[in-house]
């Protein structure tokens, strides 16, 4: 099917489940679908069905993997339901978060009493570090005037080092 002249073509099935397909053959043998031309177009995959898997994105062999790439628009995720992201690999990087020029921000945003941000560690441990040589290169702030700050610790207790010569001020005001 060649438009070179222009017009639109459509392929409809009703009624049926339907497949377009490539059975590869060797290595190299991809299927590629695009929409080519440097103008505000857009390649469109849309589902109105009703199920948790209504747009599904699959590489079914143990070695495949999804790589997703996208230009100064970036990737925007949005949803009115809840965001899962889950890895059963078992090892110290299982899931990275990497800003290579730039920094992370998570944000809650409208959030109520109860709707915290957790991070949790189960079985293992929760470590920030910052390579920043500023004196504030870590901060924990409550930034309400009623809010606070508590840390509990086990049997194991609190151990707070500095470097030679680095300062600790603890100070209450009012």
């Amino acid at each position: 099917i060649d438009t070179a002249d222009g017009g639109a073509i459509s392929i409809d099935a009703i009624g049926a489940s339907s497949n377009f397909s490539l059975a590869s053959t060797s290595n190299g043998d991809d299927l590629t679908i695009a929409v080519t031309g440097t103008y505000d177009s857009s390649l469109v995959l849309s589902s109105t069905g009703t199920g948790v898997d209504a747009i599904k994105v699959i590489a079914s062999n143990a070695a495949g993997g999804i790589d997703m790439d996208a230009g100064t628009g970036g990737i925007d995720i949005d949803s009115t339901g809840t965001i899962n992201i889950a890895t059963s690999k078992n090892g110290a990087s299982a899931l990275v978060l990497t800003s290579s020029a730039g920094g992370v921000d998570i944000t809650a945003t409208g959030a109520e009493a109860g709707e915290d941000i957790n991070i949790t560690a189960t079985g293992s441990s929760i470590n920030l570090t910052s390579t920043e040589a500023q004196e504030n290169a870590i901060k924990v702030i409550a930034s309400n005037a009623a809010g606070g700050i508590d840390m509990d610790a086990g049997t194991g207790g609190i151990a707070i080092d500095t470097a030679d010569g680095g300062a600790i001020s603890i100070d209450a005001i009012g």
